[in-house]
């Protein structure tokens, strides 16, 4: 091997130990929680998109979070759910050969992990988790989507951070402003068993989740200004969708919820 192959060999070897250097860090980046879960096995997205209509699909989220947007023809089982094991045991029996993918919201959510890991201590075997989650999915794939019941999913119907922020005050201004406004209602979506602490506003309506989606559904706010929180600012980012759906225009919500009032 003369001296300018060698050269050239050098150079190529450096140049693909920094590419993977690189990709490394960016996947790091991307999916911060892969290395605190690194031996639970992933599928990336465009591995799924060409295996969906042959694997069983599971969404470990909560029903609320599913009936807002969720991957078509995935199963809603909450990791949450007492018999989440057996119930995935029962869909393995019947489809022995199929990958089981789990998965969550994406990137920073633990669920899926959390889930697969589950099931692999249960020796429930060829499961991983889609980490890339369900946002990332919708976009690559709406036509396997559903939002808010409909399917292909509406890409337009999509909040964006900003357009959740818009609608969100600090504990200052959220308080400020239901002071100086008419017509309004202050509502708590959290669950009873969550209201170990209650915040001191006026006229509170307890009203959860599911019941607070048929009011608005039925518009019976909608011509009050709506203030309403939850426990730490996550449920009423699923609220939304409804309020938007249905057209309401004023409406507030608690920046991280009560926990916010407890700092």
């Amino acid at each position: 091997m003369n001296t300018q192959t060698l050269c050239q060999n050098i150079c190529i070897a450096i140049l693909l130990a920094f590419t993977a250097i690189v990709n490394t860090h960016s996947a790091s980046n991307d999916f911060p929680l892969r290395e605190k879960y690194k031996d639970v096995p992933t599928i990336e997205l465009q591995t799924l998109s060409n295996e969906y209509t042959n694997t069983i699909i599971i969404d470990v989220r909560s029903k609320a979070e599913y009936e807002v947007i969720h991957i078509a023809k995935s199963h809603n089982i909450p990791l949450s759910n007492r018999g989440f094991v057996n119930k995935v045991k029962k869909l393995r029996e019947d489809n022995p050969n199929k990958k089981i993918i789990l998965y969550c919201n994406g990137h920073t959510c633990a669920k899926s992990y959390k889930a697969t890991k589950k099931l692999s201590d249960e020796k429930i075997d060829n499961c991983l988790a889609f980490d890339a989650g369900i946002f990332d999915w919708i976009q690559k794939n709406p036509q396997h989507s559903a939002l808010l019941g409909k399917e292909p999913a509406d890409l337009s119907k999509l909040i964006s951070a900003q357009e959740f922020k818009s609608r969100t005050l600090k504990k200052e201004e959220f308080e400020q402003k239901l002071s100086s406004t008419n017509n309004a209602i202050v509502i708590d979506i959290r669950e009873a068993v969550q209201r170990k602490f209650n915040p001191n506003y006026k006229s509170i309506r307890n009203i959860p989740f599911t019941n607070i989606v048929k009011a608005i559904k039925n518009k019976k706010y909608q011509d009050k200004t709506l203030f309403i929180f939850d426990a730490v600012g996550k449920q009423v980012k699923w609220l939304q969708y409804y309020l938007k759906d249905n057209q309401y225009q004023n409406y507030y919500f608690l920046d991280k919820g009560v926990k916010s009032l407890q700092i």
